[in-house]
């Protein structure tokens, strides 16, 4: 929500609607969030590459059943969360969007060790890519600075994205 308004008080319509190939940024910034805030849970983090690991089967040419099977008896999984991540990854035909999660986590992972800024990230719905574009425009003065910042920037929550800096892996974000 954060990138969408602040995509609309921008003069170009394209931050609010999104860029081609936005979402991976979008949604690593969603499951930053539920870290930065305490509530990325090794559940839940546990789910998210389940469905890593769902699409990618499905992509190989496996169908429903096996990719259901291989969740509850490979990576014991309960037969109701396997039949869940089954049925997000295989709706529609099949939705791969779910592969983007823990990728776009991994890519702020990077850029936040890179300790390069996540202001520019909130401008709107960008790609990363787009970042020496966005403060360049901004520098000239045809972008706005984002409107809207999330608390996670902010104390108490700025100790979890010290922690990233420091180095912790993807495994050790888990908050409980």
């Amino acid at each position: 929500m954060v990138t969408y308004f602040n995509g609309k008080s921008q003069p170009f319509k394209l931050f609010s609607l999104g860029v081609p190939g936005y979402e991976q940024l979008q949604e690593g910034l969603a499951v930053f969030s539920e870290y930065m805030v305490n509530e990325l849970s090794g559940d839940r983090l546990r789910i998210i590459a389940a469905r890593v690991v769902a699409v990618h089967h499905m992509l190989a040419g496996h169908n429903f059943s096996d990719t259901f099977f291989l969740l509850v008896d490979h990576y014991h999984f309960t037969e109701e969360i396997a039949f869940h991540i089954c049925t997000r990854v295989y709706r529609g035909g099949g939705l791969t969007k779910d592969a983007l999660y823990l990728k776009g986590l991994m890519s702020i992972i990077t850029y936040i060790r890179e300790g390069r800024e996540l202001s520019p990230l909130l401008i709107g719905k960008i790609r990363e890519d787009y970042i020496p574009i966005v403060e360049e425009l901004t520098q000239r003065g045809l972008l706005n600075n984002p409107i809207l910042k999330p608390r996670y920037l902010a104390e108490p929550y700025l100790q979890n994205l010290e922690k990233i800096k420091s180095g912790n892996n993807i495994f050790n974000l888990s908050n409980h």
